[in-house]
């Protein structure tokens, strides 16, 4: 799974890929063409030349070890679009490579600095959202969901470097039972491996009418908090939309949300905006006041559950 880039001007690259490399886009290549699929390379010189350029600069310096490198193309459909991008991974680093309007961007940040890291799914298109305990520096990639283990794998690989584990009393037993089928399947897909689940809390999806009807405030989607010995792992429903809302149906797709647990981490419990049933939790960093908000129904357990782990500021 590494593969050990030279010093910058070599173009002598032995790797093997994050995972199997998606197969559309070379094979397309000899067709004279190339589909909107992301792939796993394994070399420098596979990236186009402005992308590789790029990264050689930003690991100028030393040897350092690769532990993937993904070269995602542009991406539209009618309701998601997605430029151009390359994403690094080292042992301890993560590189972001676009291109802006002043020429090529590169954004770079620890694995153990990771103070949020998002993977959405919804329908065709995807995004990798990470961001950082100072808050100056962002990762998001968006990405067609025919290559989504790629950054499945990639977050997974984030997480492990994020290295916040909390004391733990043995390996509790933790029943899955009460979670809806589609929810049980999620979560043994979406758990990053060797992290001890700790407890699960599960919440269903309220309709209000009166609260759209005069509020025009979508009910809260079903989800699961997941808190395990490094991070709590947010599982829920993509939001609903006006149509989908109207007419009583759920989104397709889920939004995973892990916040590593570190030591500065806290929470609090915010007033409805608007009437509707609903309470809000607000995840915060002294750097980053207002982290992540979860929309709930009324009267979850979830806040309960966040407090044997976390400080209620």
């Amino acid at each position: 799974m590494n593969q050990t880039i030279p010093v910058p001007g070599s173009s002598e690259v032995v790797a093997e890929p994050l995972l199997r490399s998606s197969a559309f886009g070379k094979q397309s290549r000899q067709y004279g063409r190339t589909l909107p699929f992301a792939e796993s390379v394994t070399a420098l010189d596979d990236l186009p030349a402005p992308y590789a350029a790029a990264l050689r600069a930003a690991l100028a310096g030393s040897e350092v070890t690769l532990r993937g490198l993904i070269h995602s193309p542009a991406f539209s459909t009618v309701a998601h679009s997605s430029p151009e991008s390359v994403l690094a991974l080292t042992a301890e680093r993560w590189f972001l490579v676009t291109q802006a309007a002043s020429g090529m961007d590169c954004q770079s940040g620890r694995f153990c600095d990771t103070a949020l890291l998002e993977l959405e799914m919804i329908l065709l298109g995807g995004r990798l959202r990470v961001e950082t305990l100072d808050g100056r520096a962002r990762c998001t990639v968006g990405f067609n969901m025919v290559s989504v283990e790629l950054f499945r794998a990639a977050a997974f690989l984030i997480l492990a470097g994020a290295g916040v584990t909390t004391a733990s009393q043995g390996a509790p037993q933790v029943d899955t039972r009460a979670l809806s089928f589609k929810f049980q399947a999620a979560l043994a897909e979406q758990l990053p491996p060797g992290q001890q689940l700790a407890s699960v809390t599960t919440w269903e999806r309220v309709l209000r009418p009166f609260a759209w009807l005069f509020f025009r405030r979508p009910a809260p989607p079903a989800g699961v908090l997941a808190i395990t010995d490094r991070a709590l792992c947010i599982l829920s429903d993509p939001p609903d939309g006006k149509a989908r809302q109207e007419k009583g149906k759920a989104p397709h797709g889920k939004i995973v949300v892990y916040l590593p647990l570190h030591a500065a981490l806290s929470f609090r419990l915010l007033a409805a905006a608007r009437p509707g049933g609903e309470e809000t939790l607000q995840f915060s960093l002294p750097a980053q006041p207002e982290l992540y908000r979860l929309r709930l129904p009324a009267g979850t357990a979830v806040a309960a559950a966040l407090g044997k782990v976390l400080p209620a500021g």
